[in-house]
């Protein structure tokens, strides 16, 4: 079953057209109309664009279903295939990558507030409410998806040979974000419950990365369906290039501001 996202799918095509069959892209069997009779996946399914993307996410953000819970076992056991087949039109048992992104950022902050991981203080040592102890923490998942965007575009520069749009690099950067910060939140909860501290700062923003990096390496061999070496240089010429455009906004913003 693990396959049957990818069979039937023509090899090449122009980046626009549909994926197409006389079978279901998902259970393979025989199409009767728009819709497969034993699934429910549709027969046509669009190029993944960011209309899609955004469409994904108003369909139901915080509706928890089977696809949740298969689209988060399916990034753990599976990332690489999981992705590839939803780009390529298997999207029936799964939820869309900008809704699973805001879920996991919305688990992420509720396990902070049942376990008191990142709490912060005022002045006298009085305990902040809520939306101020939190608030920073949705910040930075947000400007991690923004990030992802930039990411998504130095992959889609790097394997332009591989014909996938650059909605299709940001849907799977954005699914394995996802999971990684659904990864270190447990990682968090477990170093708080036995040592009763969790991770904090440098220690926080390094995990994340290295687990957000060994997922997207990975998983990008059997996305992209290349050598793992290829992955590997091309992920690190793609964060270098965010790292620098970053370094390079931040010196021009003093020099300016200076």
């Amino acid at each position: 079953m693990e396959n049957a996202g990818s069979a039937n799918v023509p090899a090449e095509d122009d980046g626009t057209s549909a994926a197409t069959s006389d079978y279901c892209m998902y259970c393979q069997a025989p199409l009767q109309g728009a819709y497969c009779h034993r699934c429910g996946q549709s027969s046509q399914t669009q190029r993944l664009r960011v209309r899609e993307l955004a469409s994904g996410l108003v369909q139901g953000l915080f509706d928890l279903d089977s696809k949740t819970l298969r689209t988060m076992w399916d990034l753990f056991v599976r990332p690489g295939l999981m992705t590839r087949n939803y780009v390529e039109g298997v999207r029936v048992i799964y939820i869309g990558p900008l809704r699973y992104y805001m879920l996991i950022v919305a688990l992420n902050i509720g396990l902070s507030a049942v376990f008191g991981i990142h709490e912060t203080h005022a002045a006298g040592g009085v305990d902040e409410g809520f939306w101020d102890t939190h608030f920073v923490a949705l910040q930075i998942s947000l400007v991690y998806g923004l990030i992802a965007i930039l990411i998504a575009v130095g992959q889609w520069l790097l394997h332009r040979g591989s014909r996938l749009t650059l909605a299709e690099h940001y849907a799977f950067l954005l699914y394995l974000l996802a999971q990684s910060v659904l990864v270190v939140a447990g990682i968090d909860v477990f170093t708080l419950m036995t040592t009763g501290t969790g991770l904090e700062g440098d220690v926080d923003g390094l995990a994340s990365l290295g687990v957000f990096t060994t997922y997207v390496i990975g998983a990008g061999r059997t996305f992209y369906r290349e050598a793992v070496w290829h992955t590997v240089w091309k992920t690190i010429v793609s964060f270098a290039s965010v790292v620098l455009i970053g370094v390079t906004g931040i010196v021009l913003y003093r020099l300016i501001t200076v």
